[in-house]
């Protein structure tokens, strides 16, 4: 994967109803059928979770708290 080179991670954080914000991650790379974006595909909904759990009760998620290999 390293590779394949660097990648993109752009985030917009905006309004969204009286009291909430919407978070928007576009993570790319100009290779198609990149296997790095494939994988961080996978992994950014548990990071993500793993970030609202850490925000809203002070404790991640216990899965993300590891990190394994990825080369």
């Amino acid at each position: 994967m390293k590779a394949e080179g660097h990648t993109r991670l752009t985030y917009v954080i905006e309004p969204f109803g009286d009291d909430a914000v919407r978070l928007t991650l576009t993570h790319e790379i100009d290779i198609e059928g990149s296997k790095i974006i494939a994988a961080v595909s996978n992994g950014w909904p548990q990071v993500l979770a793993s970030l609202k759990s850490l925000l809203e009760t002070g404790a991640p998620l216990a899965a993300t708290t590891k990190w394994k290999d990825c080369e």
